[in-house]
Formats: C-alpha cells, structure tokens, sequence
C-alpha cells in the first residue's frame, strides 16, 4: 500500500515536471513498515477497580513520509496505518490510521507561510475516535540560530463512545526555537484553545441544580520549554504546564509534566532509545469526573519505555521493547488507579 502510494507521488511529479518547465519538482520520500509480537498486562486498559486482563498481541504498523519541492513552495505529507490483533480479547483489536498534509510557500527571504491539516482516526477497541484539526501557520527564520513559527486552527474530536465527550475548538499555537550551538538547542512553546463539548456542563453535586443549564466550555493553556542536544548520542528534556479550566464541575485541572529521552549508540551495532514522562496533576474540584478520556494512545500518563535495536540485514532491525503506563485519579467514590505493562520483540524494515 505505501509503496503504490509513493508511485503515485513520483507519477504526480513526472506529470507536473513534463508539463512545464517552470513546474519542475523534487520528490523526496521514505518509508517503513513493522511487525512486533507482545504481551500487554491490560489489554482493554481499564482502571483496576473494574478489573484487567493479560493478553497476547499482534501489531503491524507502516508508515511513509514525503514532500514534493517546487521552485515556489513545499508540498508534505505523512501517512501512518497501525492494526493490533489480540489472541483471546478479539473486541479490543484496533485499526488506527492518522495523515497530515501541509503546503509552505516562501515569501521573501525570510518569512514562510502555509495551510497544515491532520486526521487520525481509531477504529475498533472500546474508545474508538476520529480527531480532526486544520488552519494556517506562519514560519519566520530571522537567522542566527533563530525559527519562530505561529499557528491557528480549527478542531473537531469525536468520541462515539460517550458523545459528550466531543468537542469543537479553536486553537493558537507558537513556538520560538533557538540553536545556540551546533549540537544544542531550547525551544519556548505556548498553546491556547477554546473547546465547546456537545454536553451540558455538570453543576456542584453539593448546590442546587441550575435553571439554566449551561454548554460545557473549556479553556486550555499550555506553556513549556524544551532542550536538546544532538551529537554522539541524542537527549531532551522538557518541562510543560497546562491549566484546564472547565465550567463543568469536576473537570478543571492543573497539570505539570516532565519528559526526558536518550538515545545512544551501545556495542555490536546496537542502539537504545529511551523515554520517561512524569505527571503532576492537580484537579481543583477534588475529583475528576471523566477519567476514560485520558486513556486514549496512553495520553497523559506516568510512563516509561525502552527500546534496544539491531540490525541484522541490509535495512532490516529487530527491536525488543518495553513499555511501563501509571496513572492515579481521583473519582467522586474513589481513587481511579491505572497501570499497564507492555513488552514485546519484532522487526522493523525501511521499504524505501
């Protein structure tokens, strides 16, 4: 599937290329695909108050990315299909697919500005979604080690499961990055939306009910900062804030969360990547009303992965992985508590 989707790039570039001089286009493209045995100590990812179940999975994801670069812009895109086939829990296998496209057009020397969208869609499993999001996005290279990118867009999340929990939004993002030296370099992020949930906002348990029942209305913010270093072997760290302020009892939260990754090269060809996020969560109302939500692609999450690679053909790696999930929410009843273990072998290959 992915390579019949990069003859249709190049058979697009040819097309273009022959039909004018001035349309004259690179294409540039890689892609990969992979198979990976595991075990999964819950499957269906449920708190453990309502019980979880080991199980054994099969995985196959491919992935290809691209860009077609004209004498006037850039063209890029990326597409990624991943399925998942349990031995014994067949309700929980899942197809998820996700793409994003984006088109930058210089304009001058030193400013870039473009259209972007994304789609990732999950299908199958007990939380299924389709996430959508579009806009515009200006890039400024003022030089000197300096990239300063603004954003704007719309978004459109839907939960079948529980449709109150889809939403509407609009979004602002900006990022300002700074490579002080060849091999390190900090970035300062900062993100704003507006989301309108399809549910009526909940009211205090404790007051009386509302006559007027109001729409469900989040604010969200984000602001972090980022190093990396990039030699011998890779490291980042990163620090973010996030503040969800909800008119919909229990459903504010004050978030603080740290990450760090390493990957470095180890004897007999080998290579380790490394990756560890760490939340503190601080929900104002004393609980949190919809924990199901944050259990979506282990989103929000105390986690910790490892993964060993080599190679052992011409373009072809085995990778034993290792992956570790926690999390620990407060509930109108009691504490929702999270954990899951995932550890598995298998093989990745670059198709192109």
């Amino acid at each position: 599937m992915l390579i019949s989707q990069r003859r249709v790039w190049v058979i697009l570039a040819l097309a273009l290329a022959a039909a004018s001089p001035a349309l004259a286009v690179d294409f540039e493209g890689t892609g990969r695909g992979a198979l990976r045995l595991a075990v999964d100590s819950n499957a269906r990812r449920d708190f453990e108050q309502f019980g979880t179940q080991s199980d054994g999975v099969v995985s196959a994801i491919a992935s290809g990315r691209g860009r077609l670069i004209f004498p006037w812009g850039v063209l890029a895109g990326t597409y990624d299909l991943a399925a998942q086939k349990f031995f014994t829990l067949t309700s929980e296998d899942v197809l998820i697919q996700s793409a994003t496209l984006a088109l930058s057009i210089p304009i001058g020397g030193l400013v870039a500005a473009g259209v972007e969208g994304r789609a990732k869609d999950r299908r199958g499993g007990s939380r299924k979604y389709t996430d959508l999001a579009g806009g515009a996005f200006l890039l400024f290279l003022p030089g000197d080690g300096w990239t300063v990118r603004l954003a704007g867009s719309g978004h459109r999340f839907i939960y079948p499961p529980f449709f109150p929990y889809s939403f509407t939004a609009g979004e602002a993002s900006g990022q300002v990055q700074y490579r002080f030296a060849r091999r390190h370099s900090v970035a300062l992020l900062g993100d704003f939306g507006v989301r309108w949930f399809n549910a009526i906002a909940d009211v205090n348990p404790a007051q009386p009910p509302s006559p007027n029942p109001e729409q469900r209305v989040d604010k969200v913010f984000v602001a972090g900062l980022s190093y990396r270093y990039q030699g011998p072997f890779l490291a980042s760290a990163a620090y973010s804030y996030g503040n969800f302020d909800s008119n919909s009892f229990g459903q504010s939260a004050h978030r603080h969360r740290l990450s760090a990754s390493l990957g470095v090269r180890l004897p007999w060809q080998s290579t380790l990547l490394a990756e560890g996020v760490l939340e503190f969560t601080n929900y104002p109302d004393r609980i949190f009303v919809s924990p199901e939500i944050l259990l979506i692609d282990d989103q929000n999450l105390n986690s910790i992965s490892i993964k060993l690679a080599r190679p052992i053909l011409s373009g072809v790696d085995v990778e034993v992985e290792y992956a570790f999930y926690h999390a620990s929410l407060p509930g109108p009843e009691a504490t929702y508590k999270y954990l899951r273990m995932v550890g598995g072998i298998g093989l990745t290959a670059r198709l192109w």
